[in-house]
């Protein structure tokens, strides 16, 4: 069971051997019910006058969000965003696309984007790459950490399946697109690199569209089922699955990105 859970036996153990501070039983309970009837809005600033006002409880602020997190009863309204790693090389380039995301052809001009997933347990990353031509999600990863690959394995990926040389792709200034690993790739493939304006989400509002779409129609719908990363990359994948295949896009005519690509390539 420990093997199934990733869990340590010594941490297994431990755990089962702990007695519960009596002292915070029933301000759990008043927690647990609190955040389910009002669908976890609540941090712990807020919840900490809730329980003193309303149910004459005292609690110390650290001590109360060290149990919010340990019952997994944060709030799951404005959480910080994780910190993305750091990279000392980075290299800023011109925004070439300057916002013509209409392409004559496949594999002429890419976008692409890293959002990131707070799932119930834990917060997870996808990167996405969309081609222009048809708008379809060309190469995608669901990763662990926030680190390089989640730019450079979609790439990869990409030009695994094509030729990249003479594309164009673009991004945000964003780490993962500016530092050394992912510049010298695109480079190594003769990929032309274009990135949004700082600050200007509107420089990449395609995918940040597809990222809209995603976030509404699957992840808030079955957030609750990602309770492992196995969960979360199943969900994903089917979504991408059904938003290439099935679902209808509104700037093709209202016809799926791989019905559209095989009536203009036919």
């Amino acid at each position: 069971m420990c093997e199934v859970g990733k869990v340590s036996r010594s941490g297994y153990y431990k755990w089962l051997k702990r007695i519960p501070n009596e002292k915070y039983i029933d301000i759990i309970e008043i927690i647990r019910r609190e955040q389910k009837a009002h669908r976890s809005i609540y941090g712990y600033r807020r919840m900490q006058k809730i329980l003193k006002d309303k149910h004459n409880k005292t609690i110390n602020s650290k001590a109360l969000r060290r149990l919010m997190k340990e019952y997994y009863l944060q709030s799951v309204v404005r959480r910080k965003k994780p910190k993305l790693f750091s990279d000392t090389a980075k290299s800023v380039k011109p925004n070439v696309l300057d916002r013509d995301f209409k392409a004559l052809k496949p594999n002429e001009k890419y976008v692409t984007d890293i959002t990131y997933l707070l799932t119930v347990n834990r917060t997870y990353y996808l990167s996405v790459i969309m081609d222009l031509f048809d708008r379809r999600i060309v190469s995608y990863k669901v990763g662990k950490q926030p680190d390089a690959s989640l730019s450079v394995d979609v790439i990869n990926e990409l030009s695994d399946k094509v030729k990249l040389e003479n594309a164009l792709i673009h991004s945000d200034q964003g780490i993962h697109y500016t530092c050394s690993k992912y510049t010298s790739l695109l480079a190594e493939n003769k990929v032309v690199q274009s990135m949004s304006r700082k600050g200007n989400c509107w420089d990449n509002a395609i995918i940040e569209n597809f990222f809209g779409h995603f976030k509404c129609e699957c992840f808030k719908l079955q957030r609750i089922s990602m309770k492992t990363f196995e969960d979360t990359a199943k969900i994903v994948s089917e979504y991408i699955e059904f938003y290439n295949s099935e679902r209808p896009n509104s700037t093709l005519g209202y016809v799926a990105p791989a019905k559209y690509l095989q009536i203009q390539t036919a």
